[in-house]
């Protein structure tokens, strides 16, 4: 899918070397919890069935909490073959 972005061959060559030889927890935007993300959710009244995106996810945990408030129309969008990979070994 990343070879479709025309003119990102350098930003998705990056993304997918950071992704693959790092741990989730090791880069400095990693969180255990996506607080501030989860009280927006709640400030905004997003409804359980409401369609949620998650763009530039990566590897976030985002996505396992909503999953486990019972959120079930969830996204997740990176440039990051890697991280998608990641983050969908971890939700499911």
């Amino acid at each position: 899918m990343a070879d479709q972005i025309p003119g990102s061959g350098g930003r998705v060559a990056h993304w997918e070397s950071v992704y693959e030889r790092s741990r989730a927890d090791s880069v400095s935007w990693y969180q255990t919890e996506p607080i501030m993300s989860l009280e927006l959710v709640d400030l905004l009244g997003i409804a359980r069935e409401a369609g949620v995106i998650d763009v530039g996810g990566g590897e976030s945990v985002l996505v396992d909490a909503l999953l486990h408030r019972g959120f079930a129309d969830l996204n997740v969008l990176d440039i990051s073959e890697a991280a998608l990979q990641a983050s969908r070994e971890h939700a499911s």
